[in-house]
């Protein structure tokens, strides 16, 4: 088991996390992108269960907050950003990489040696979107070909 620095004052621990955005934070982003278009997303935000993800994809949606795609406007209710919806239209780009200290977003560390690059929606394969698809069917769409037919694969 891995051992942490901990806080001298309150023990937590210190320690910095690095996520990688990847095929299957899409499929809750591109859930609550799908309802903003039609119209159906309240000023209040939509919920878990508004979006049909499994506790899987919830987590993964969850951490697109990191990148600024989706925003929390209350507690446990959920908006895509304009960021989100120009990342999934193809019109930005996003980190490859965010770190994660103690539930906030910090800049890159020096000290790290991975190169951040930029990641656009048309680099993530959708193949791996297929993949995860078939293990998990509860999501919003019905099939993968559904998803890999969405406008911003093609």
């Amino acid at each position: 088991m891995t051992e942490f620095k901990r806080c001298p004052h309150c023990a937590a621990p210190m320690q910095v996390y690095r996520w990688q955005y990847s095929a299957s934070f899409l499929i809750g982003l591109h859930a609550i992108y799908k309802l903003d278009a039609a119209g159906k997303v309240p000023a209040e935000g939509v919920k878990k269960n508004d979006l049909c993800l499994t506790n899987n994809n919830w987590s993964r949606f969850y951490f697109s907050k990191y990148w600024s795609l989706i925003e929390e406007v209350s507690p446990a209710h959920w908006v895509i950003t304009q960021k989100g919806r120009d990342f999934i239209e193809g019109n930005a780009a996003i980190p490859k990489y965010v770190w994660i200290y103690r539930g906030e977003s910090i800049p890159k560390p020096d000290d790290d040696l991975a190169i951040q690059s930029a990641v656009t929606v048309d680099m993530i394969n959708p193949e791996l979107v297929d993949k995860e698809r078939a293990i998990e069917d509860s999501t919003p769409f019905k099939s993968p070909e559904a998803f890999t037919q969405s406008s911003f694969f093609q």
